[in-house]
């Protein structure tokens, strides 16, 4: 064998080891991608199986491994858990095995900081109450829903209260205006209209007697 010849063959086996280098690299971005976006890692372990010819081939044609990582949970049918996204909706509080821990800082979009109800310390990994489920997250707020009333609809809602015999307990009816939203702010708005003092709940009160 000639001495070029040789030194081509080095020179070709040195590059290979390069490349494998780094699509072992590669490989790891890919893995550290998907965890960060909430893939079980027991998908991780037949992913080489089911995907390597994809990622061998992204690899070869330079496209980045963070587009990998996007394409690959959607093949794996994850929702994709930005972590920097959650950060901003941790509850104030939550439990872990029935514990309440209260969260005094998020640090890096990845470890919870918190203290429990004899203010003991402690710290936990985001990616780790996620993947165990714990409840986390604040919940959305109920949005009441508005109510535009008018003469008709209050004449109706006065006219239930004071059926089957509620007008004779009217003071007890007329608190239940509480629980229906807008109705204090109607009649009190109609009170001003008509230059009356009284309170809201007191003119409800007396629409309920003195319905027929």
């Amino acid at each position: 064998m000639k001495k070029s010849e040789l030194r081509q063959i080095i020179k070709e086996e040195l590059l290979s080891e390069v490349e494998s280098s780094k699509l072992n690299w590669y490989w790891e971005d890919i893995f550290s991608g998907l965890i960060e976006k909430g893939v079980d890692q027991k998908l991780l372990y037949s992913l080489n199986k089911k995907y390597g010819s994809f990622v061998e081939q992204s690899f070869k044609k330079n496209i980045p491994s963070d587009k990998v990582v996007s394409a690959l949970a959607k093949k794996l049918g994850v929702k994709e858990n930005n972590l920097r996204e959650a950060t901003n909706k941790i509850a104030k509080s939550f439990k872990v095995n029935g514990q309440q821990y209260f969260v005094s800082k998020v640090e890096d979009d990845r470890y919870v900081h918190v203290y429990d109800t004899k203010k003991n310390t402690k710290t936990f990994d985001l990616k780790w109450l996620v993947k165990n489920g714990v409840d986390i997250f604040e919940k959305p707020k109920e949005k009441i829903k508005k109510v535009g009333w008018n003469d008709r609809m209050y004449q109706k809602w006065i006219k239930d209260s004071a059926s089957g015999g509620g007008a004779n307990h009217a003071h007890d009816m007329a608190q239940n205006a509480k629980y229906e939203p807008g109705l204090i702010q109607y009649v009190a708005k109609q009170i001003r209209k008509m230059g009356g003092d009284e309170r809201p709940l007191e003119r409800i009160q007396w629409d309920i007697e003195n319905y027929a």
